[in-house]
């Protein structure tokens, strides 16, 4: 299988859906300057930065090279689920030939982000997820 460098827009895309749909985000190259008083584009680029360098740790390992991370480029773009879904699969790919990957906090923190984006479509379809037949509803969650 082959693997890329994802776009600075794919990344932006990722970076401003943990943000704007509040899923922590946790990764072993990630250490915020302030956790209490940052700026959501300041946080943005932070965590994209964090997601730019796992990709290039995979493209690195899958070719045998040692290609520095360059700065990561925010760009503030609209998104929705269907996009988000779609940066996250794409993501998942590019990053995951690093044999770390599945069982890194960043690995979790996207499937968390996944789990929001589910959470948000049943909700704005107007659906219920009970726990079990009968049991609560994890959207109130």
């Amino acid at each position: 299988m082959s693997c890329y460098i994802v776009s600075d827009e794919t990344i932006s895309v990722l970076a401003k859906a943990f943000v704007d749909y509040g899923v922590d985000y946790r990764a072993d190259n990630y250490s915020p300057q302030n956790t209490v008083i940052i700026m959501m584009n300041t946080l943005r680029k932070e965590i994209g930065q964090s997601l730019l360098e796992q990709n290039y740790k995979s493209y690195n390992y899958r070719y045998r090279e040692e290609n520095s991370v360059p700065v990561f480029n925010y760009t503030d773009i609209e998104i929705n689920e269907g996009l988000v879904y779609g940066c996250i699969r794409d993501f998942y790919v590019q990053a995951s030939e690093d044999p770390d990957f599945y069982d890194s906090d960043m690995y979790y923190s996207l499937r968390d982000l996944q789990e929001q984006l589910l959470k948000r479509l049943l909700k704005k379809a107007g659906q219920k997820a009970p726990y079990g037949y009968n049991g609560f509803d994890l959207l109130d969650n």
